[in-house]
């Protein structure tokens, strides 16, 4: 619960360097440290945090876990765009830091699963919300589907991509999807 709280009060530190952002009004995009360290937008982008607040609302049933999490995914989908434009030409993303193809492995992993499973079950979110973030995990697929990497990368990359199709069967190409996965 404290972890949770501290994420509540805007405490973010996803390489030991802590940043506090006011009423949770995120930035995505800017790097924070001092030294300007490039991971540390990247990890920000991985959210780590959403299935600590996932887990301090099993244990209250405080709704201000819930709120947070809206208020964050929405604000990463709002700031982060799919990239389409620039990918489609380019085979990394980098210059878009949510879009990195480990950090988006890494999201559809339990950062993103975990937290929607447990609020949808509880019929927590708006309709509209649950719209937004079934679109971006369509995005996520797309994206880890046409430019995943290699090596010990493409692990996290496919592993995110299997909860995807397994998860959301409903996706008109998630049996496609598990075939890709297995074959590659």
């Amino acid at each position: 619960i404290a972890s949770a709280d501290r994420i509540l009060d805007g405490w973010f530190a996803p390489t030991g360097y802590a940043y506090q952002f006011k009423d949770l009004e995120m930035d995505w995009v800017t790097n924070r440290t001092p030294n300007n360290y490039g991971e540390w937008v990247w990890q920000l982008n991985r959210h780590r945090e959403f299935p600590v607040l996932a887990k301090a609302y099993r244990i209250t049933k405080d709704d201000k876990y819930v709120r947070a999490y809206e208020k964050l995914i929405e604000s990463w989908i709002d700031q982060e765009e799919f990239p389409i434009a620039d990918v489609a030409n380019r085979h990394d993303s980098y210059s878009h830091a949510g879009w990195r193809t480990i950090e988006s492995g890494i999201r559809m992993q339990s950062e993103w699963m975990y937290p929607l499973h447990v609020f949808l079950r509880e019929g927590l979110l708006s309709d509209a919300l649950i719209v937004k973030i079934f679109k971006s995990i369509w995005e996520h697929a797309f994206h880890l589907r046409n430019y995943c990497s290699s090596h010990n990368w493409l692990i996290i990359e496919l592993t995110g991509f299997m909860y995807i199709a397994c998860c959301f069967p409903f996706y008109e190409k998630a049996e496609a999807w598990k075939k890709f996965i297995f074959n590659r």
